[in-house]
């Protein structure tokens, strides 16, 4: 599981470098990903693009794939919504189970 901040933000040494400001910005991931939870992957790929544009954050994948493959979603097997973000030079990696 992943070891979350206070907040939601995923634990990672990066995150020394998130200004006040931008460690707000970044708990888009979490909140994206927690829509992306109650969703469904059906509609969770838009509506967590959407949520990391708002926060102004530059979008490297915000998708739903295969939970073991982390490709394309099968039919009948468990997925993951996985999103990678950059604030300024800071790149942000969270994922979460959507089901």
């Amino acid at each position: 599981p992943t070891v979350r901040e206070q907040g939601g933000l995923a634990m990672s040494s990066r995150n020394v470098f998130l200004s006040p400001e931008d460690r707000t910005r970044a708990l888009a991931l979490s909140r994206a990903l927690e829509a992306a939870r109650e969703l469904g992957r059906a509609a969770a790929e838009p509506v967590m693009r959407e949520m990391l544009h708002d926060s102004d954050l530059a979008i490297d994948y915000a998708v739903v794939g295969d939970a073991i493959t982390l490709g394309p979603p099968q039919q009948d097997r468990p997925t993951r919504a996985l999103i990678a973000a950059s604030l300024g030079r800071i790149r942000l990696i969270d994922n979460c189970d959507v089901g």
